[in-house]
């Protein structure tokens, strides 16, 4: 028998609002239910509980159209509840990434084959056990990674629509520093000037001057010449406050049908005689086909002779542990790093990043450390765990900017986190915000705390899906 046994499963959900809204692809966020799981787990004889947390966001997982925002709060709620049923109460494994990868051959458990939102719910099942097993131990993620106890040196092999094989092991070099750089994200509809801010210090020009900022993530839509002048603007802000010395992504959120497509955007972007720096500052182009078409060769025609300036890495297609070396294989040079869709995945794809860097001589390939609007203190602080063991220099962060800290929680659990996460949290008029210094957040209490959290969630102010009432949001 394994050493490690679920017990128990729930999910909870609580209301959200933002401060200001956050439009991305086709859809504006403006309220979302946050949601969390806890579980119970036996580990080598001792039980003990884990949390996941995550926001349930309109048209990311499923971006179809077709249904209706109520109806895919749903679908996310249900597979993350049945994902646990995949494997079976009497099933036990040797750690936790034995559990993951039963889960990545168990099927779906999904209402349809959407294989993101699959991922999605075994990643918070899979999160909740790495917090439970960590909790148990008494140790943190990276110490528990480096140490093999939540994982093993397994070799992991698929193979490729060519026949060949691809092959890793999951990344377990502890690469942990005490800070990391944010990447702000700059939304569709997010003011550029802090003159023309609707609430007070969220435009991209407020956040670089109280922040520091020095990377930004810009979303982009398929909009030709509007996109353009919205670029040029954002750039004009970015280079009156930092001139020359900051870095970019850009963001296609599967705006687009083929990658010519793009190229036809981006090339009017590269011509505009104000973006020469800008274009020579962008970091990776990430995700800019519908998933639909994104792994489709008849659409990537000149992919990989752009890619040998510039990496496009993949995001939304990212939903299956082989999704990063077959996009790999049809000319994409890196992928995103998501907790919410996997993180052993993750640790996997950061070593094929690893392996194809040191097969062509050079850092052709990259890994970007991305964000689903997540905020603390479980889903964040999860998510930079991950990217700290794994090293990355920056991180997108955006659940700070739109939603206002922690104020989705009751008042009484604020202490607790301030006192725990002092160097991540500061007190602003009475709730705990994301503290960014010198462009810059602290990773010293995550790389501390089992799964990044040193507290116990206040699990109490959460309700059960039949409990919570999705008129609660205020959308028409």
């Amino acid at each position: 028998m394994g050493a490690l046994r679920i017990l128990d499963y729930s999910l909870r959900l609580r209301s959200s609002f933002t401060q200001t809204p956050f439009r991305y692809g086709n859809v504006e966020l403006t309220a979302c239910p946050q949601a969390i799981v806890r579980v119970t787990v036996e580990f080598k004889g001792n039980v003990s509980q884990g949390f996941a947390a995550d926001c349930l966001p309109p048209l990311w997982f499923d971006k179809c159209g077709d249904n209706s925002y109520a109806r895919q709060i749903d679908d996310m709620c249900e597979t993350i509840i049945k994902t646990a049923e995949l494997i079976g109460s009497d099933l036990s494994f040797d750690n936790p990434l034995d559990l993951s990868l039963a889960l990545a051959n168990a099927g779906s458990s999904t209402p349809s084959e959407n294989e993101l939102l699959a991922s999605f719910g075994k990643s918070m099942l899979e999160r909740s056990i790495i917090d439970a097993v960590c909790r148990s131990v008494g140790a943190s993620f990276g110490d528990l990674i480096g140490a093999g106890v939540l994982c093993d040196d397994r070799e992991i092999a698929f193979t490729l629509d060519s026949g060949a094989v691809a092959s890793a092991h999951v990344w377990n070099r502890d690469k942990r520093s005490t800070s990391i750089d944010v990447r702000h994200t700059v939304g569709m509809v997010d003011e550029i000037w802090r003159v023309n801010e609707s609430t007070k210090g969220t435009s991209l020009q407020s956040q670089i001057r109280t922040s520091k900022l020095r990377y930004f993530k810009i979303k982009i839509a398929n909009r030709g010449s509007e996109d353009v002048d919205r670029v040029v603007q954002i750039a004009k802000c970015i280079e009156s406050e930092l001139g020359d010395d900051y870095g970019v992504t850009l963001d296609g959120n599967e705006q687009f049908d083929c990658f010519t497509e793009f190229l036809e955007l981006y090339t009017q972007i590269q011509e505009a005689p104000s973006l020469q720096n800008f274009c020579d500052n962008v970091i990776a182009i990430e995700q800019p086909l519908s998933r639909k078409h994104a792994l489709d060769p008849t659409h990537l025609d000149g992919l990989t002779e752009f890619t040998d300036r510039t990496p496009v890495i993949i995001d939304e297609s990212d939903g299956t542990w082989s999704s990063f070396v077959q996009a790999a294989e049809y000319g994409y040079t890196g992928t995103s790093s998501k907790a919410c869709k996997g993180v052993f995945k993750a640790l996997f794809n950061r070593q094929i990043v690893e392996d194809k860097n040191l097969a062509v001589g050079d850092n052709k390939f990259v890994m970007t450390g991305e964000d689903l609007c997540c905020i603390g203190p479980v889903s964040l602080h999860a998510d930079l765990s991950l990217v700290s063991f794994m090293g990355l220099e920056h991180v997108e962060r955006n659940g700070h900017h739109y939603f206002n800290g922690l104020d989705y929680l009751p008042p009484e659990c604020y202490a607790d986190v301030l006192r725990q996460h002092h160097d991540l949290y500061a007190d602003n008029d009475g709730v705990p915000c994301l503290k960014i210094r010198n462009g810059s957040i602290s990773l010293e209490s995550i790389n501390e705390n089992a799964f990044g959290c040193g507290i116990a969630p206040p699990w109490d102010c959460f309700l059960t899906p039949d409990e919570w009432d999705f008129n609660t949001l205020g959308l028409a």
